[in-house]
């Protein structure tokens, strides 16, 4: 963004040394950034420097233990930035951090502030909310005679599935008040159980899951053009566990072997500092996206927020969360501009979806 928007030319300098981006042409150290300043006495440059929480919290002078960062610890900043500031921002490590920031202003981003909205952390005059609605209301609106920035985003379309309806043969049995034998189908965690040699529990409904989403009327993967459309979905289960037996049934599914099949399940985060295990796992699935022409990547809770895969058309909800935030950020993933190379031409990612199966959470959420 700095170097679609701003540049050198803005007077600005990038400067940092995080290691998805320090080899970028515009990005600079901070050494560099310095004696940049030293030999331009009468054209000094401002700054903006980007890093990670991780990476602030490991230094000496804003709470950890490693000698670096001194130079950022003495500058008085115009503005904080607080990126993803839903996401391990209230605790103790940070606000110590945070603390030995000398700046003028603070700026929280996030796209669900749900938690310090309902704490009042901020005044009403303190916020500014730009939805989704704003979005693709602006994107119908805009002015033709001028450029359309919002052109570019696709529209969100979310479907709604009753597990129940597709196990219906051992559903429709019937039940007694005492007999719990159909409950899975009304829980997604239970529906997706393993046992301990490994293999689902309900192993003959989650094959019938999956011949109904490549078969049946309606269901995402249920015909050629469908699976056209979809040809990169993020798919989030409850269980490291369960997501390996679901990759070893999609590679034998006569339909979803024609996908790779990407498991970021067990790269998760050790804690809230670690985000190392995040970026591993995001480079794992652009590099099989670049390889492959369909692929689906199956998590527990890995790339489920501040992470941008622009090929992702839809996620497949087949957890129970029933947290907003952690539901709204897993759910927005597919919801980015892209353009998708179709033989020589390049085909626009016009719509995105949700598919969720559980019908009465997606109600609770909305």
């Amino acid at each position: 963004d700095y170097e679609k928007f701003l540049g050198t030319e803005s007077g600005y300098r990038f400067v940092s040394t995080d290691q998805n981006i320090k080899d970028k042409p515009l990005v600079i150290s901070r050494d560099e950034y310095e004696s940049f300043n030293t030999n331009n006495p009468t054209k000094q440059a401002n700054l903006i420097e980007f890093m990670s929480l991780q990476d602030m919290k490991g230094s000496v002078y804003f709470g950890g233990t490693f000698d670096k960062l001194e130079a950022e610890r003495r500058e008085h900043w115009d503005l904080l930035v607080i990126d993803e500031a839903h996401e391990g921002v209230d605790t103790y490590k940070t606000d110590r951090a945070f603390d030995n920031i000398r700046r003028d202003y603070t700026l929280h981003l996030t796209g669900t502030p749900f938690k310090q909205i309902a704490g009042n952390k901020f005044a009403n005059d303190a916020i500014f909310n730009w939805t989704y609605a704003d979005e693709q209301n602006a994107k119908e609106s805009w002015d033709e005679e001028s450029a359309n920035p919002y052109f570019d985003l696709p529209k969100l379309t979310m479907f709604t599935y009753q597990m129940s309806d597709i196990v219906r043969e051992k559903v429709s049995k019937g039940m007694d008040l005492d007999d719990t034998t159909a409950d899975f189908a009304f829980d997604l965690n239970e529906f997706f159980a393993t046992n301990e040699s490994g293999r689902f529990v309900h192993d003959d409904a989650v094959n019938k899951f999956l011949d109904a989403l490549a078969t049946q009327e309606k269901f995402p993967f249920s015909t050629p053009e469908l699976r056209d459309e979809l040809k990169h979905t993020f798919w989030v289960l409850n269980r490291i566990n369960s997501a390996v037996a679901l990759a070893k049934k999609l590679k034998a599914h006569p339909v979803f072997k024609d996908y790779e099949i990407v498991s970021v399940a067990g790269d998760g985060r050790i804690d809230e500092d670690d985000d190392t295990k995040n970026k591993k796992a995001y480079a794992k699935v652009i590099d099989a996206i670049h390889k492959h022409d369909k692929t689906i990547t199956l998590s527990v809770g890995q790339l489920t927020t501040g992470v941008t895969v622009p090929e992702w058309t839809a996620v497949l909800m087949l957890s129970n969360i029933s947290t907003p935030s952690l539901y709204m950020q897993a759910a927005f993933r597919a919801q980015n501009p892209c353009l998708f190379k179709n033989g020589s031409e390049y085909k626009r990612k016009e719509n995105s979806y949700i598919f969720d199966f559980d019908p009465a959470r997606t109600l609770d959420i909305y």
